[in-house]
């Protein structure tokens, strides 16, 4: 299975590669939406997930969510967001595989 992420306002919206393809008629699987007003003050960011369709578990919706915050924490991973977003063209995928291992970093994650 293969998920795109996309990034809109204060929320990122996850749904398979190929209801991506479709354009705008493609179904959301998972939505998470940020609330950020107590991050000046507490430097605190809340979120709040929903799953839309039975595609992942709530196991996987968290680790997933993990997943997306770990990449945009770490500077190294950005990176490659960046260079997927804003220079696709030397995006190489196999290199990311093979400098990260997500598979592997995601099966390693567990449950929490």
């Amino acid at each position: 299975m293969n998920l795109v992420w996309q990034f809109q306002n204060d929320s990122f919206l996850y749904q398979t590669l190929e209801s991506f393809q479709q354009g705008g008629s493609g179904a959301i699987d998972l939505g998470v939406v940020f609330f950020t007003e107590l991050q000046g003050s507490h430097q605190l960011v809340l979120l709040h997930g929903e799953l839309k369709t039975g595609l992942l578990t709530k196991e996987e919706a968290a680790k997933m969510i993990r997943f997306t915050r770990e990449a945009y924490m770490d500077p190294a991973r950005f990176a490659w967001i960046q260079k997927f977003n804003h220079r696709a063209r030397e995006f190489d995928y196999n290199d990311y595989l093979k400098e990260f291992k997500p598979i592997e970093k995601w099966h390693a994650m567990g449950s929490s």
